[in-house]
């Protein structure tokens, strides 16, 4: 009888080791994709949402920015380099542009040039209407440089990969 106990003792074993590194070790893919997640649910925009809601969405920049950032959008209104606290506001004037929006990250690449540093590329999509009841539907190739800190992964750098027109 006292040898049947190392069977039951060796599943909850590895059970336990399993959901320990199932809960703990997501792969830092995993959270840069996170973080592209988190950017597209702050500028996307439902049709009921209200004013509190966009405020509480919005006012999370500081857990995906680094300190100091650069956006590079070929004749963007978002040129430039942002702190956490300015691209709030940036985002706010961005939503009130629209009714409804909504902006996917799709078909993400991710590397890692160095240490602590990663690239994603990956299509922007965007779909919305705006106030004077424009319709958009966009893809562009977005080029995304992020920086690992003890906190996690921040963007640094968000540009639209330019591509020949004839």
């Amino acid at each position: 009888m006292k040898k049947y106990w190392i069977i039951p003792a060796a599943v909850i074993f590895l059970a336990a080791a399993g959901s320990f590194f199932f809960l703990s070790g997501r792969s830092e893919e995993a959270r840069i994709k996170k973080v592209l997640q988190t950017l597209c649910q702050m500028a996307t925009k439902r049709p009921g949402d209200n004013a509190a809601a966009a405020a509480l969405k919005i006012s999370r920049t500081d857990r995906i920015f680094a300190g100091t950032f650069t956006i590079s959008i070929s004749n963007g209104m978002f040129n430039g380099q942002y702190n956490p606290t300015q691209m709030t506001s940036e985002l706010a004037r961005y939503r009130n542009v629209f009714n409804e929006v909504e902006v996917e990250a799709q078909d993400i690449e991710i590397s890692f040039p160095q240490e602590n540093h990663a690239q994603a590329l990956f299509t922007g999509v965007l779909n919305g209407s705006t106030r004077n009841g424009k319709s958009l539907s966009e893809a562009r190739d977005v080029e995304c440089s992020f920086i690992k800190t003890d906190k996690g992964w921040f963007i640094t750098r968000i540009a639209i990969r330019e591509i020949m027109e004839k």
